[in-house]
C-alpha cells in the first residue's frame, strides 16, 4: 500500500510549515502600519528622559523592598543566620542601595532640568524627585481631560459613591460594568494606579512636615471633617466598658461601624486624601497649561458650585511668606 506523501510528513516538516503561516499571517496584520508607535504631541523629549530615569528608580525601589522582605524571610525560617553570613548579606544591601541613591540622584538632576520643576517644586515639601515620580506614573497628561479623572486614576478620590481602594474595587467593577453603555469590545474593567495611589500618600507626609501651605490645609481639613462627623451623629464616645479589651481609650471619639477607628484617625486619614486631591490638581493645572491643552476646573467647582479655586500662585505666596 502506498502513502500519499501530500498527508504524510514528518514532524520537523509541519512545524516548519506552521511557523511559515504564522509569519505570513502576523505580515498580513502589520502590512500598512508604521515600523513604530510614534509619541503623542503633548510628550516631550524632556518627559521621556524623566520618564526612563523614573522608571529605573521606581523598579530599584520595588527591589529595595523584595531584598528587605528576603532579607528578613531567611532570618525567620532558617532561625539563627551566622554571624559572618549576616554580615555578608548586609553588605550585599549596602551595595545595592549606593546604586539606587545614584539612579535617585540621577533623577532629582534631571527632574530639576524639567519646566515644570521651576513653579511646583517651590511648594514647601515638594521636591523634583517626587514630581518625577508622579509624572513617571501618569506618563501623558493629555490622557485625563479632567482633574477628577486624574484623581481617580490616582486612587484618591471616589467613584460611584466609594473610595477608590482595594476594599471597594469590586464593588465598583460591577457599577461600572452594569452601567457602561458602549461597544461591548471597547469595554474595559475599572482600573486605577495602586503605585501611584501608595507614592501620593507618602508625599503627603512630606507636604505636611514642610509646615507650608499644606499644612495648614490638612489642619483646616481634619477640623472639618471631624465637626462633619459629630454633627451627624456618626461618632461616640468610648466608655470605660468599651474601652475593655481593645485599644480604645474611655472618653474619646470613636467612628461607629468602623471598628474602633478613632475619629482622630478618620480625619487625618481624609485630610491626607484632601491634601493629595489638591496637589494632583494643580499639577494637572500647570502640566496641561504647559503642554497648551484646555484646563477642566476640579469637581467641587464646575459641578458642586464650589467657589473658591485654590490656585498654585496662592500657595507659592503663601509659602514665600512663610
Amino acid at each position: 500500500m502506498e502513502l500519499n506523501n501530500n498527508l504524510v510528513t514528518d514532524r520537523p516538516t509541519t512545524q516548519r510549515n506552521l511557523a511559515q503561516h504564522r509569519v505570513e499571517e502576523s505580515e498580513i496584520k502589520s502590512a500598512g502600519q508604521k515600523p513604530y508607535m510614534e509619541a503623542p504631541e503633548t510628550v516631550t523629549p524632556e518627559d521621556i528622559k524623566l520618564m526612563y530615569a523614573g522608571g529605573m528608580v521606581d523598579d530599584l525601589l520595588k527591589q529595595r523592598v523584595r531584598s528587605s522582605n528576603k532579607l528578613y524571610g531567611f532570618q525567620k525560617a532558617y532561625g539563627h543566620v551566622h554571624p559572618y553570613t549576616m554580615e555578608e548579606l548586609e553588605k550585599q544591601k549596602e551595595e545595592f542601595l549606593e546604586g539606587f541613591s545614584k539612579a535617585k540622584t540621577r533623577l532629582t538632576r534631571i527632574a530639576s532640568q524639567h519646566p515644570l520643576a521651576q513653579r511646583l517644586c517651590a511648594i514647601k515639601g515638594f521636591t523634583a524627585y517626587q514630581l518625577a515620580l508622579v509624572m513617571t506614573k501618569v506618563k501623558d497628561i493629555s490622557r485625563f481631560d479632567t482633574p477628577s479623572k486624574l484623581v481617580i486614576y490616582a486612587g484618591c478620590g471616589s467613584k460611584y459613591g466609594l473610595f477608590v481602594c482595594k476594599r471597594n474595587l469590586n464593588a465598583i467593577r460591577k457599577i461600572h460594568a452594569e452601567q457602561y453603555t458602549g461597544d461591548p469590545d471597547a469595554y474595559r474593567p475599572f482600573g486605577y494606579n495602586t503605585a501611584l495611589q501608595q507614592r501620593l500618600y507618602i508625599i503627603t507626609d512630606s507636604l505636611i512636615r514642610a509646615k507650608g501651605w499644606f499644612y495648614e490645609f490638612y489642619q483646616r481639613q481634619r477640623e472639618r471633617i471631624e465637626e462633619k462627623a459629630i454633627n451627624e451623629d456618626r461618632v461616640f464616645i468610648a466608655t470605660a466598658e468599651d474601652a475593655k479589651g481593645t485599644k480604645m481609650k474611655a472618653g474619646e471619639y470613636y467612628m461607629k461601624g468602623r471598628n474602633t477607628q478613632s475619629l482622630r484617625a478618620w480625619s487625618n486619614s481624609g485630610a491626607r486624601w484632601r491634601v493629595a486631591r489638591t496637589l494632583l490638581h494643580l499639577i494637572y493645572k500647570e502640566w496641561r497649561d504647559y503642554k497648551g491643552l484646555e484646563c477642566r476646573n476640579p469637581y467641587p467647582i464646575e459641578y458642586l458650585g464650589h467657589s473658591q479655586l485654590i490656585t498654585l500662585d496662592d500657595v507659592l505666596a503663601r509659602d514665600e511668606k512663610k
